[in-house]
């Protein structure tokens, strides 16, 4: 009986792991600059290209606007993406505020803008 919730849960787990509708309307792109005036944990899509890498999953992201903010891709993020600095991206993440610390990107997901 153990081994048939287990099986269960773990194809349950790769059902809701695999990716959703992308289409146009699912995600509405926001700028740099009103990224920064929503609240910690607010989740947002921003469209640029990585500038730098500041430290190590720590890089410097800019808008089409030019407005520049710090975002965190952890290793697991990337999902096989390569870019550079001249590669338009799509990101999508959370707000991270903090005490005394500026806003920052909390990236989940990250994907070539074609």
């Amino acid at each position: 009986m153990l081994k048939k919730i287990l099986v269960s849960a773990a194809l349950a787990s790769a059902v809701f792991a695999a990716g959703g509708f992308t289409g146009a309307g699912s995600a509405s792109v926001t700028s740099v600059a009103n990224a920064k005036t929503l609240k910690d944990d607010a989740p947002v899509v921003l469209e640029g290209k990585i500038k730098s890498q500041i430290r190590s999953e720590h890089y410097t992201f800019v808008d089409n606007k030019g407005d520049t903010i710090e975002i965190e891709i952890d290793d697991k993020d990337w999902g096989g993406v390569k870019v550079d600095e001249n590669t338009p991206i799509r990101i999508y993440g959370e707000v991270d505020k903090g005490f005394m610390k500026d806003a920052t990107i909390d990236v989940k997901r990250i994907e070539i803008v074609k």
